[in-house]
């Protein structure tokens, strides 16, 4: 169709503008399909490196055994997935949703996890020295055999973290890390070497030591639980070093029912 005829230009025209039109799409369908939700992926031992993931979604995906020192992982969705023995050292990870994610054995020294969202997550037997919460919540997380050392939770938001058996030995927290005293161990032992800035309402120091202190949860809780609280109070002022708040309730009702004043136990019951 020749050019001098006024409706082969027109058509010629009109098929550049479409071209053109379609061409300036391009970026942006590239980008949506780029960022559309994974699930179930299966990314183990990949080596992803310092990758940079903002806004993206990886639901129920496995990323065990993956290399990603040094990533940076923004406002992702990672609910479900599966991190286990991966390496994220000096990861930063910002405002993500990692519930139920699995990082057990997962090598996450010295990385960041600033306001995300880590209910149901497992840590256990995680390498979390150095490691940073601030500002996530971890209701629910489990953290048995974690090493903790010089891990920090300022601000963090750990109701419901069950913290029994956790070593916090160098550990830091702050007076805003919230603690279900249901699922507090009372023993001094997990928490004589964490520092906490300020200490948290429920703990003071005795003998340079931090240790729980009887307050006015801890009695709630234990008359919501049917014991009597002059025999709890004097068990505990006694024993709270060794002693555990299962141990402390079962030693209660027993004294209780047998109408003890006071309370020796057994090498069984420390």
């Amino acid at each position: 169709m020749s050019l001098n005829n006024p409706l082969g230009f027109t058509f010629w025209v009109l098929i550049t503008s479409i071209l053109l039109g379609a061409a300036s799409k391009l970026p942006s369908l590239v980008k949506s399909f780029y960022k559309r939700p994974r699930r179930g992926k299966d990314l183990r031992k990949k080596r992803l490196g310092d990758v940079v993931l903002k806004s993206r979604d990886f639901l129920d995906c496995n990323f065990s055994g993956v290399e990603m020192g040094y990533a940076e992982l923004r406002s992702c969705d990672l609910t479900g997935s599966v991190f286990a023995n991966a390496d994220l050292h000096n990861a930063r990870i910002n405002r993500c949703d990692l519930s139920n994610v699995d990082f057990r054995g997962a090598d996450l020294s010295f990385a960041t996890f600033y306001n995300c969202y880590l209910a149901g997550a497992q840590f256990d037997g995680a390498d979390l020295e150095g490691t940073d919460f601030a500002g996530s919540r971890l209701g629910g997380a489990k953290l048995q055999g974690a090493r903790l050392r010089r891990t920090t939770f300022f601000e963090a938001n750990l109701d419901g973290l069950d913290v029994s058996f956790i070593d916090l030995r160098g550990a830091q927290l702050s007076s805003d890390a919230l603690i279900r005293v249901e699922n507090m161990h009372l023993a001094k032992g997990p928490w004589r070497e964490a520092t906490f800035s300020p200490p948290p309402a429920h703990m003071e120091t005795e003998g340079g030591l931090l240790v729980p202190k009887w307050d006015d949860s801890l009695a709630s809780y234990l008359a919501s639980k049917g014991c009597d609280l002059d025999v709890a109070k004097s068990i505990f002022l006694a024993k709270r070093t060794s002693i555990s708040l299962d141990q402390l309730i079962d030693v209660t009702r027993r004294l209780g029912a047998a109408n003890a004043p006071t309370a020796q136990l057994s090498g069984n019951d420390a």
